[in-house]
């Protein structure tokens, strides 16, 4: 047809580093010891793994936005002091090497859903990376 179908998801929208599932986008980041903007509420819990676990042969590319407000990757990057290059190697070699090029969800966790849990495939050809323009500068 000629059309390229993709998504982006901010990353706790679709986040290959947690398991949890939740449709709500109001949460916290509860899975990990977050000091750094802790009372941030409006955080994601893989609500677009729904997407990919159903449609994803029909999805061309995934671009996940690093920079949500207060992502992981900031956090990392501006908070922990980890090299962005470092950053995104180890993000590349976590779902590749550490989980085949898929991850866990559990959409159960939300039992409307009708999802059993499982491992949501997210190729590496598919993967785009989404980064902020001038208006992301770390200021802190």
């Amino acid at each position: 047809d000629g059309y390229s179908i993709g998504m982006a998801p901010p990353q706790s929208y679709l986040d290959v580093h947690t398991p949890r599932f939740s449709r709500a986008v109001n949460l916290t980041d509860n899975d990990h010891d977050r000091t750094w903007h802790a009372d941030f509420s409006y955080f994601g819990a893989n609500v677009y793994a729904v997407l990919l676990a159903k449609y994803g042969d029909a999805i061309d590319f995934v671009s996940i936005q690093f920079y949500e407000s207060y992502s992981r990757a900031a956090m990392n990057i501006y908070h922990d002091g980890v090299p962005p290059e470092i950053y995104l190697q180890r993000y590349v070699r976590d779902l590749v090497e550490e989980t085949g090029g898929s991850f866990a969800v559990h959409f159960q966790d939300d039992e409307a859903m009708g999802l059993p849990n499982q491992r949501v495939p997210l190729p590496l050809s598919k993967l785009v990376w989404g980064f902020a323009n001038g208006w992301a500068l770390d200021t802190e």
